[in-house]
């Protein structure tokens, strides 16, 4: 659904890479706000208050100025994870889940605790027809070749 709601408007679901690249840039930074870890002052996440800094329902987009990429890109640290168009396959350097077979989806979320997003880079895998509550996409423009 997502791939084809981005195909409409002439767009593309980003992939794993893309995505990364986008949240992180090549600075090497571990979010999209630099390297420190996930609260409530820079995401929505999940906290002691519980999901969503205590609201219990996701906020509304662009609530936390600093949860923005160094392009500019808003909430890829926290408020829903994101589905991407790659495959699970092994990541250079990372953890292998063996056996794992969907697509990958990255980010934080506004139930996933912070101490829990240990990097925008985390990633999580699910098949394709997975649909959860803090589980959403964003289209990327394809560039002109």
């Amino acid at each position: 659904a997502a791939r084809g709601y981005c195909k409409h408007l002439g767009w593309t679901l980003p992939t794993e890479q893309q995505w990364e690249v986008a949240a992180r840039g090549t600075s090497g930074s571990d979010f999209p706000w630099g390297d420190e870890p996930p609260t409530c002052e820079l995401g929505v996440f999940a906290d002691s208050a519980g999901p969503a800094c205590g609201s219990g329902a996701p906020l509304p987009v662009e609530s936390h100025p600093r949860d923005r990429s160094w392009i500019g890109v808003r909430d890829m640290g926290g408020s829903v994870r994101e589905w991407t168009e790659s495959d699970y396959v092994p990541y250079p350097g990372g953890a292998v889940e063996h056996g794992a077979t969907g697509k990958v989806n990255r980010g934080g979320s506004w139930i996933m605790k912070g101490s829990d997003a240990n990097t925008s880079h985390t990633r999580v895998v699910d098949a394709a027809t997975e649909t959860r509550p803090d589980l959403g996409f964003r289209c990327a423009m394809e560039m002109a070749k």
